[in-house]
């Protein structure tokens, strides 16, 4: 016996009844960015998180006009981002940080 007895993860409480657990706030690099559609936004643009299902289900940023920026991904939190859009909850993110090749976004659930 090793001494470090295996042990399950912490599990995290639920959270308080009057807390939204869809309120998740993203402040996240885009992934996957389509360079053209880059080069038509500027830092300041609104974008509208979506769920895009193409063969399997992605977070996606979307301009006004429709076209995908790029993806949210791999961060803690994006299963029930998933879940949340899922149930019809919006998210809009602003564009924080543009250079080329890179785009940063900062936003959160939208409030009605």
């Amino acid at each position: 016996m090793s001494g470090n007895p295996t042990r399950d993860p912490p599990v995290s409480p639920p959270p308080p009844p009057d807390v939204d657990a869809c309120d998740i706030p993203i402040d996240h690099d885009l992934e996957g960015i389509d360079s053209r559609v880059l080069k038509q936004v500027v830092v300041g643009d609104h974008l509208a998180v979506d769920l895009n299902q193409d063969g399997y289900k992605s977070v996606v940023c979307r301009t006004a006009s429709g076209d995908i920026l790029g993806a949210l991904s791999a961060f803690s939190g994006i299963g029930k981002l998933i879940n949340c859009l899922e149930k019809a909850r919006r998210y809009a993110v602003t564009i924080t940080e543009l250079r080329p090749g890179y785009c940063h976004v900062r936003g959160g659930l939208e409030r009605s």
